[in-house]
């Protein structure tokens, strides 16, 4: 009986520990959605084609290929931007494109399952923001390449 207690109670630490130490962009998410000064949208990624002109098909079928997307919003990035690389480390995230323009960075991180995307992290910074979007689904990379011409074409 005792072992079965100790079994159990090992397991339970376990469990919270690694829980405690996941590293990836929901828990950045869990982590600072709550704060003050932060905005947090998380919804159904559907929603975004709200916002998408509807000549843009292209675009409107990459979205078809998502479940979600949780975004935050920070006003004074700082400290926050240096932070995000400890949840969002690169055996997990392969870095799929950085553009750099004067103050302003954009960079799209994926991270893979079983050869497709599962998800797929942008962040945009300026001068006065960071914003964090992860986007949830089953992509390719195909699908990315046309994500990136979309967001080039409209630079």
């Amino acid at each position: 009986m005792k072992n079965l207690i100790y079994s159990l109670a090992f397991i339970f630490i376990a469990t919270t520990l690694t829980a405690q130490n996941e590293k990836n962009y929901k828990s950045f998410y869990k982590t600072f959605k709550e704060e003050k000064s932060i905005i947090g949208i998380s919804a159904p990624i559907g929603i975004a084609n709200w916002f998408i002109d509807s000549d843009e098909k292209e675009l409107r079928n990459i979205i078809k290929r998502g479940n979600k997307v949780s975004i935050l919003v920070f006003e004074n990035e700082t400290p926050i931007f240096d932070e995000i690389d400890h949840y969002l480390p690169s055996k997990i995230y392969e870095k799929f494109l950085t553009i750099k323009d004067k103050d302003s960075r954009i960079k799209i991180l994926v991270k893979e399952n079983k050869e497709k995307i599962s998800e797929i992290i942008i962040l945009i910074k300026d001068n006065n923001s960071f914003i964090t979007m992860g986007i949830y689904g089953d992509f390719t990379y195909d699908d990315l390449s046309k994500l990136s011409e979309t967001m080039h074409d409209k630079g």
